[in-house]
C-alpha cells in the first residue's frame, strides 16, 4: 500500500485479476497523509470491493488529489482468454460511475 511519501505527485496502478476470485485477508491501516498527491490512476479497474476500497483509502487520505483516472479497459492479450470482456468493461464502468457519491468537492472522477 502507500505510505506517507513527501514528494509523490501522482501515482499509477496497473491492475490485474483472475476470473476465479480468492479469499483475502483484510487489513486495516492507519492514516497516512499524502500531502502532495494529485493524480491516481486504475488501469484494469473492475469494480471489486478491493478497487473501492483503494479508492476511499485515497479520497481520505490523499490531501491535494484533484483527479482520479478510472480505465477499465485492459490489454489485448486478457481480452483472448475473456470472451466475455466487453460485458465486464460496462459493468465495471458502472461501478466507477457509483464512486461520484464518495469524492469530496474539488476531486474530479474520469472513466475512460
Amino acid at each position: 500500500m502507500l505510505y506517507v511519501t513527501q514528494i509523490l505527485i501522482s501515482f499509477s496502478q496497473l491492475l490485474s485479476w483472475k476470473v476465479k476470485e480468492t479469499q483475502r485477508i483484510v487489513e486495516t491501516v492507519g492514516p497516512y497523509p499524502h500531502q502532495n498527491l494529485k493524480l491516481v490512476e486504475f488501469v484494469g479497474f473492475v469494480g471489486a470491493a478491493i478497487d473501492v476500497e483503494v479508492v476511499a483509502y485515497l479520497l481520505e487520505n490523499a490531501i491535494a488529489l484533484e483527479k482520479i483516472v478510472i480505465d477499465p479497459r485492459v490489454s489485448h492479450v486478457s481480452k483472448i482468454h475473456e470472451p466475455e470482456w466487453e460485458n465486464r468493461e460496462r459493468v465495471a464502468r458502472d461501478r466507477a460511475k457509483q464512486l461520484e457519491s464518495m469524492l469530496p468537492v474539488g476531486v474530479q472522477l474520469v472513466i475512460i
